[in-house]
């Protein structure tokens, strides 16, 4: 589109790069803030299992049946 507007061609792929290092960037940002809701420390998920013993619930969370 630059090129056609009369930008030079070194401008419009300059413009370009820039626009895909900026879309990744954000892509990256998306990913770390995903991963910081989703994965869990182990600390925390270990006081889960514990409440989950003390409440009286002596159900595993995972058990094969076969």
């Amino acid at each position: 589109r630059l090129i056609h507007d009369g930008q030079a061609t070194a401008n419009a792929l300059t413009s370009g790069y820039h626009l895909a290092f900026l879309i990744g960037a954000v892509l990256v940002l998306a990913g770390i803030a995903v991963a910081v809701a989703v994965v869990q420390p182990e600390s925390r998920e270990r006081a889960q299992v514990a409440a989950q013993a003390d409440s009286g619930c002596a159900e595993p969370a995972y058990s094969e049946t076969g």
